[in-house]
């Protein structure tokens, strides 16, 4: 029997939002309005196209590879400058692809990975 991921909130020690929930919205969009500042993570509600994945999540969480504080994490650079809007974008496209590529590595399906990583660029 494979151990299951029970969900559970950040600590206020590990998180530096005000709230350790996440929001649950319908688009990318949502997330950025100024109300929303306060929430750590979001959930975006939409239906699954790459089939069931518990079982990968459940091996990836078990393996360690988020690390202490449970999550893999990118940071960029943003600046107003001219052409700023291009910038972003590859910053985001290749900090996707190093947070992505840990997980394929370790058993995540390519579908989820990529749609992982179209997420992150989907603002830009």
């Amino acid at each position: 029997m494979r151990p299951q991921v029970v969900p559970r909130p950040a600590s206020a020690a590990q998180s530096p939002c005000a709230s350790t929930a996440v929001l649950a919205c319908g688009s990318f969009e949502d997330w950025l309005r100024p109300e929303c500042a306060p929430y750590c993570g979001l959930r975006l509600l939409r239906p699954p196209t790459w089939g069931d994945v518990q079982h990968h999540i459940d091996h990836l969480e078990s393996s360690g590879i988020f690390g202490s504080e449970e999550r893999l994490q990118e940071t960029i650079a943003v600046s107003r400058a001219e052409g700023w809007e291009q910038q972003v974008a590859g910053d985001l496209f290749q900090a996707a692809r190093r947070v992505v590529r840990p997980l394929t590595g370790a058993g995540l399906p390519e579908g989820l990975a990529r749609q992982i990583q179209d997420d992150a660029v989907d603002r830009a």
